[in-house]
């Protein structure tokens, strides 16, 4: 038997990092700007959206 493979390390991290940051926009009402600004901080130019299958 083998199990579908885990996604990598890197796409599993993205995706705690999306849900921490979605979380800690709620708990301090971020504005659009700020939503923009956070994330960019947390997914650099050249992540994808695909990866987190939120394209």
């Amino acid at each position: 038997w083998r199990l579908s493979a885990s996604p990598p390390q890197s796409e599993v991290m993205k995706v705690v990092n999306l849900k921490q940051a979605i979380l800690q926009a709620w708990k301090e009402r971020w504005s659009d700007y700020q939503w923009a600004i956070n994330m960019k901080k947390f997914f650099p130019k050249g992540a994808t959206w695909d990866i987190l299958n939120l394209a």
